[in-house]
């Protein structure tokens, strides 16, 4: 079982236009990935339910020796072509991990990798969310992850 965890944090632009406090909610889980010389530090990524692959910012990927596949473009909620977002597909290796010392098997995952920083780590279904039960309750703020075996 690898434990997530969530991250919340008051949006201010929101709040003053809505004339309340609005709270953004964020599941999240350590991330890391193989280097040609090991492995990388460890990142703090969003659990996308909703996003069918990982996107990667290019701080973290530029050093990662990954194996390209494809040029891409990542769309999102406007699918114009003035917001697409410059990428590439390709393989990757990581392991998920918790603050208790658990650690998932490593996984070779396609991923978007952006020509960009201004966009965040995300963890989408692709060879990741797919290996796993995700459990999440924030009422009880409790979520994890649990290897399919």
């Amino acid at each position: 079982m690898i434990r997530l965890f969530f991250e919340s944090f008051k949006d201010r632009e929101i709040g003053e236009r809505i004339g309340e406090d609005y709270e953004i909610i964020r599941l999240t889980a350590h991330i890391r990935f193989r280097t040609p010389t090991g492995w990388s530090k460890i990142y703090d990524a969003i659990v996308d339910t909703g996003a069918h692959a990982p996107v990667i910012p290019f701080n973290i990927w530029k050093d990662l020796g990954v194996n390209v596949m494809a040029n891409y473009e990542i769309k999102g909620l406007n699918p114009g072509r003035e917001c697409a977002i410059p990428s590439i597909i390709g393989k990757v290796v990581c392991v998920l991990l918790d603050d208790r010392g658990n650690q998932s098997k490593e996984i070779e995952t396609i991923s978007f990798l952006a020509y960009s920083n201004k966009i965040p780590l995300i963890i989408g279904f692709k060879n990741l969310l797919s290996s796993f039960r995700v459990c999440f309750d924030y009422a009880k703020k409790d979520a994890y992850l649990m290897e399919e075996k």
